[in-house]
């Protein structure tokens, strides 16, 4: 079920940003995440142990199979974003005991802007 997702524009240090994932199955049908637990994680590289951003998710919307507006929902402060500027590796992981799996993976492109 895993796909990439870049993040690759608009990704700046020291803003507030909202990530949203859509869960889908293999076929391209939505899945419904009501009751999930799981994160966003941000790694330099993606063989590291430590992560420079782990936050969890929350479900936002309620799920309908014709018109699902469910999504896998992070915010992240402009505190967190505080970091160098680089591409990063994330993932997006389910954590429920038994059904633990990546959702989503790819490039965390943090770019640095010109500060005011």
């Amino acid at each position: 079920m895993a796909k990439e997702v870049n993040y690759e524009r608009h990704l700046f240090v020291g803003e507030d940003k909202r990530f949203e994932l859509h869960v889908k199955d293999e076929a391209g049908a939505s899945v419904d995440i009501t009751g999930w637990v799981g994160r966003l994680v941000v790694k330099r590289k993606e063989r590291d142990v430590d992560s420079v951003l782990d936050v969890a998710f929350v479900v936002d919307g309620t799920f309908s199979p014709s018109s699902n507006p469910q999504r896998a929902v992070v915010i992240v402060t402009d505190t967190q974003l505080s970091l160098p500027p680089r591409v990063y590796r994330h993932s997006w992981k389910r954590l429920d005991d038994g059904t633990e799996t990546i959702l989503a993976y790819g490039n965390f492109n943090l770019q640095l802007a010109t500060q005011a």
